[in-house]
């Protein structure tokens, strides 16, 4: 309910709508918002049509719960309601803000309303994931951008420092974001954050300059040079994940073809598995995944898949070191940073075990071989970045 008091504490003359499907997830909404007069929480999915809907994931991190199509061990039903249609029975006539998190299904709520949409213009905040839509959507995963530009959108991406990039305006304006919370608000990229965290409390201590690898669902790259975190022109700087390693390769998310991501990122190694998979290539990794009652391929997956010597996934995982390894010798090259700092799921999972053959891969791509960087697993795992926005705060308050 974060969010939702949030927007009660900035809207006091308005009404704050709250949907969640799970019922477990919905009882804490409800408790925690109770203390707020304007705020009404509805125990529901939003959906493309009126009805009942499978819901899973009750059992699992809330993250990772979301609308099933089949029955499973963790499913229960849930009602569903087109947004339109609860907004007529509501009698709702003034629509500003729409927040939606709901795992890949952005279209299944938005494209039966687009009539609602134009004619209210609320400001809407998603995160969509062509990946994770393409599988989910009823309406393909493609057509929610084009439908929300021909009904008279802006559609703004934010980068780092929460401004619009590449042919992108952004439509709000962040630098008053603390006056309209109410808060003292800092915004940082993660792997800035992550940096900030290890200069301070892990293995980078002390060093002016360093890179930090972020190898989870995509690779993210903080480098901190003379003692200053590295954000260029438009905040974009370390998108290593999208160094060409392989011209005309395998296709990435952001469209370009042979990026590290491409080969490396979490999700783009299980869709080439699930590929070769379909063409009659073994492995245990989705009977794992079902077993953990998870939508798709984490790290601790990936690593029992490993330990059970499924040759699949070790194939998948060398192809990762490989692309991973050329990236880093690309950014040693570039940069001349004497040490990287690897975490994140998946490079924590690997890291440490296989740090030799790390080295040995990266070596292959340095210009300077006689001086290779030391490579360092993180010490900080998952409170890194928590700890680096804080600290970022923290300076920012003194």
């Amino acid at each position: 309910g974060i969010w939702t008091r949030l927007l009660s504490a900035q809207c006091t003359a308005g009404h704050v709508y709250a949907f969640e499907p799970s019922p477990t997830t919905f009882r804490q909404l409800k408790r925690n918002c109770a203390i707020q007069h304007n705020i009404t929480c509805e125990s529901c999915a939003l959906g493309p049509k009126n009805g009942i809907a499978l819901f899973s994931g009750e059992e699992v991190d809330p993250g990772l719960r979301s609308i099933q199509y089949a029955a499973g061990a963790s499913t229960v039903e849930v009602a569903t309601r087109r947004l339109d249609d609860w907004a007529r029975e509501k009698g709702i006539t003034r629509i500003d803000f729409v927040k939606i998190d709901v795992e890949g299904f952005e279209e299944d709520v938005l494209m039966p309303s687009l009539e609602l949409l134009e004619r209210f213009r609320p400001t809407l905040c998603f995160e969509f994931i062509p990946e994770f839509a393409s599988t989910r959507s009823s309406y393909g995963g493609t057509n929610l951008i084009p439908a929300l530009s021909r009904i008279g959108y802006q559609i703004s991406r934010l980068d780092k420092k929460g401004e619009a990039f590449a042919d992108f305006r952004a439509n709000e304006d962040w630098a008053d974001l603390a006056e309209r919370l109410g808060v003292e608000c800092v915004l940082v990229q993660e792997t800035d954050a992550l940096c900030l965290s290890e200069r301070m409390y892990g293995d980078a201590r002390g060093l002016h300059d360093f890179a930090m690898l972020d190898v989870t669902t995509g690779l993210g790259l903080g480098v901190m040079s003379g003692g200053q975190v590295l954000a260029g022109h438009s905040g974009m700087a370390g998108e290593v994940g999208h160094i060409t390693i392989v011209p005309d390769g395998t296709r990435c998310g952001c469209g370009n073809r042979g990026c590290v991501e491409a080969y490396a990122g979490r999700r783009d190694m299980e869709a080439w598995v699930r590929k070769q998979r379909k063409k009659g290539k073994k492995t245990d990794l989705v009977k794992i995944m079902k077993h953990r009652e998870r939508e798709s391929f984490t790290s601790g997956i990936w690593a029992k898949g490993i330990r059970n010597d499924d040759k699949l996934a070790a194939k998948a995982v060398n192809r990762a070191i490989a692309a991973i390894a050329a990236g880093i010798g690309s950014t040693v090259n570039l940069l001349d940073v004497p040490a990287v700092v690897i975490g994140g799921g998946m490079g924590e999972r690997f890291f440490s075990d296989r740090q030799a053959e790390f080295e040995s891969e990266t070596a292959k791509h340095l210009f300077r071989k006689e001086a290779p960087p030391a490579l360092l697993a993180t010490e900080l795992g998952d409170d890194g970045g928590a700890l680096g926005a804080a600290l970022l705060a923290l300076a920012g308050s003194n």
